[in-house]
Order: C-alpha cells, then structure tokens, then sequence
C-alpha cells in the first residue's frame, strides 16, 4: 500500500512570521556589529541566524500519514515513526494544543508528542501513547476509520470531558 496523507498541520503564517521576525530582531545585533567594525564575520553570522531560524520556522510540520503496516507518525524532517495497526487500540480526539506546548517531537514515559498549535488525536496502544496533531480532528478520525483493517474503536469526546 502506497503512504497516504492524513494531516500535515504546520505552524500558521501568522506564526511563521512571529519566528522570523524574531530571528531578524536577533540577527540585527550582529548585523550592526559587523557593519560598524567593517567585520564580515558578524554580518554573515547574523544573516545565517536568520536564515536557520526561518527554515526552522518553515520546516517545523506534524504529518499522519497511513502506510500498509500502520500508522506514520512524522515531526518536521528528522523524526518519524511507525505505529503498527496490531498495537493500536483506540484512536480518539485530544485536547488543542497552544503555542506555548512543546513543538516538533517529545517522548516521555507515558506518551510521545508530535505537537504544533491545533487540535490533536490520541492514538493508544497496549503500553504506550501517541499525541498527534491534526488539521481537523473529527475529518482525521473519519479517514482512520476506513483504513483500519478490523474492530476498532474511535471516539469523539465533547470539549467539557477533556482532561489533557
């Protein structure tokens, strides 16, 4: 089976440019520095830090995709996994994540986080969990639903349930 696209939920434009305009207001400094001593070396540093700090900004996108053994979980360009169909037990709606959460990939004990602003889907497995976001988490789960090959169990939970 070929990988088909679930989600690919990044960080809006308004967003993208708050990160760039940070990286221009910390590129500046430098840029100043090297232009009053006549130094190249600050100037093309601060232009690097800027240029580091859009791609980042840029390349920094949550992908769900299903591919023919499971599920392909993907933070930006560096880190993806794949959730076996086997091991998945419940797929269910999360809670919507703020800027200020963690961005790109998080493991911890409990759960592993791929995480931008935006709704989210939990996916749960016999030990461990997925949080992952999504463009629309109600479309994601519709979607799920008819890729996962036998009994399965999707739930929706109303806003006030939400606990995460």
């Amino acid at each position: 089976m070929e990988e088909q696209l679930i989600s690919d939920v990044g960080l809006d434009r308004r967003h993208q440019l708050v990160a760039c305009l940070a990286g221009v207001g910390v590129a500046l400094p430098a840029l100043a520095w090297g232009w009053s001593t006549a130094s190249a070396l600050p100037v093309l540093g601060g232009i690097l830090l800027a240029c580091v700090v859009f791609a980042w900004s840029s390349l920094l996108r949550v992908r769900l995709s299903v591919v023919g053994e499971g599920l392909r979980l993907r933070a930006g360009i560096w880190s993806a996994e794949i959730v076996p169909w086997q091991a998945v037990q419940q797929i269910r709606t999360g809670a919507r994540t703020q800027l200020i959460a963690v961005w790109g990939r998080k493991s911890e004990a409990e759960a592993t986080q791929y995480l931008v602003d935006g709704p989210t889907l939990r996916i749960v497995t016999s030990g461990h969990e997925y949080v992952v976001s999504v463009e629309d988490s109600r479309a994601a789960m519709q979607e799920l639903s008819a890729h996962w090959p036998g009994e399965h169990t999707l739930r929706t939970l109303d806003p006030q349930q939400r606990s995460t």
